[in-house]
């Protein structure tokens, strides 16, 4: 995670960037199932905000409510974990 200020408001945001490919495994699919988890979760007070998405040929860049770094990590895991879970409900459910 990178902190962001936006210049013309000095609003703060984290930037959290994602390989496409990670071990040499394709893992959009993984990626853009966080996107959705967050987008799922937008307006949940104790959930992140996921503000905007940029992508590039090998990375996702989410661009998410800014937290003191040691609640970084904390709602990382959360996210992943959801992510994770809504995935293989999804993989189940597809026939």
């Amino acid at each position: 995670m990178i902190r962001c200020v936006e210049d013309d408001k000095g609003a703060k945001f984290a930037a959290k960037t994602i390989r496409k490919t990670q071990k040499g495994q394709n893992i959009v699919d993984e990626i853009e199932m966080e996107m959705r988890a967050l987008n799922v979760c937008e307006g949940v007070s104790t959930v992140v905000n996921l503000h905007a998405v940029y992508m590039t040929s090998r990375d996702y860049t989410f661009i998410l409510d800014y937290l003191p770094s040691d609640l970084h990590s904390e709602v990382e895991v959360f996210i992943s974990s959801l992510a994770r879970r809504v995935h293989k409900r999804c993989r189940k459910a597809d026939p």
